[in-house]
């Protein structure tokens, strides 16, 4: 007969092997690579409720042969399923317009996805300086979207949709630019008008604006030496007590984060997604300086990865905001903007 010990032991070695995996988002604190099988670009998480749908860029990695809006969901930001694709870009009102390019396919790059007055409503842009608005109308992600603007929607780069507090929704893009849309999304209401930092310019690629605390922050991306594709991919931020503006001046916020979505998951907390974009990883004996060729640096594998945030306001109600992620809290030497180093 086995003695209790023996069994009590046993059965607690049993518990360990069939308990859940520990949550690798717990500890808030370390950046998590999920989905590490897919080639994506420009991943963009959307929560809805308590489910998280993710949009990115494809380009050929694709698997269904055209174009489209690929959609993934998920309930804990590590385990994603396939929505499918119900829109390609055969679909688009002005393709027919466009001359048929000779050396390259058309592609569609950072979908955006939200949900909006009941609706699920889209943005793109393409590799052939044209971008687009689409709507699904009624409250399932199907494959109904039709387009507000008509074929009217033009050459804006990387279109993101902010919602304000009052219910209002702005189109921003290239870094930035915005411009009131009608309710029905058909057109803009009003002029268009750059904002920005400051002090300098806040990027080139990926803005996105959110309402932390009464601030208005605007996101934005930049190649940590100011030269395209030399460096790292990071994201920069700015503040403003007004949306037009003015705002303050240009904040580091992660590096290798650049084209990042900062959301709020279920619990409240502030992450940012990431992806490879670069080919060379920083030396580790050097920390995070970079070699003299200064090429594209990164340290994020193929996938999706979440980097966590620190978000906090200051006693005048300022945004202050930080990976939390040692690997992706500070710039490097080569950064061409003077920032203060992270607090730990």
């Amino acid at each position: 007969m086995l003695s209790l010990r023996i069994l009590t032991l046993l059965i607690f070695s049993h518990t360990l092997a069939h308990a859940e995996p520990a949550d690798p988002l717990a500890a808030h604190d370390k950046a998590v690579h999920v989905m590490n099988w897919e080639w994506m670009r420009d991943p963009y998480i959307y929560r809805h409720g308590s489910t998280y749908f993710l949009t990115a860029t494809r380009l050929e990695h694709i698997s269904w042969g055209t174009q489209g809006i690929e959609l993934w969901s998920s309930t804990n930001l590590t385990q994603w399923e396939s929505v499918g694709v119900h829109w390609t870009i055969d679909r688009s009102s002005w393709l027919s317009k466009l001359p048929q390019p000779k050396d390259q396919e058309i592609s569609i790059w950072a979908p955006e996805i939200y949900f909006m007055d009941e609706h699920w409503v889209a943005v793109h842009t393409t590799n052939q300086r044209r971008a687009n608005l689409l709507v699904s109308y009624g409250g399932e992600y199907n494959d109904s979207y039709a387009e507000p603007f008509g074929g009217n929607f033009g050459q804006r780069h990387d279109p993101s949709i902010f919602t304000d507090n009052d219910g209002s929704r702005w189109l921003l893009w290239d870094c930035a630019k915005i411009a009131k849309l009608k309710p029905d999304l058909s057109d803009f209401d009003g002029k268009e008008i750059e904002i920005g930092p400051s002090d300098r310019k806040l990027g080139h690629e990926g803005c996105t604006l959110r309402k932390i605390g009464s601030k208005y922050v605007l996101f934005g991306t930049a190649w940590s030496t100011d030269t395209l594709k030399q460096g790292t991919y990071n994201l920069y931020y700015c503040t403003s007590d007004n949306l037009e503006g003015p705002y303050g001046s240009r904040q580091f916020a992660g590096r290798f984060c650049g084209h990042g979505t900062p959301f709020q998951d279920t619990q409240g907390r502030w992450w940012t997604t990431a992806f490879i974009n670069g080919t060379n990883e920083p030396d580790p004996t050097k920390g995070q300086q970079l070699c003299a060729d200064k090429k594209a640096w990164t340290i994020n594998p193929k996938g999706l990865t979440l980097v966590p945030l620190d978000v906090k306001l200051s006693s005048t109600g300022e945004p202050q905001i930080r990976a939390k992620d040692p690997r992706y809290a500070n710039p490097g030497n080569e950064e061409a903007q003077n920032f203060p180093l992270a607090k730990r």
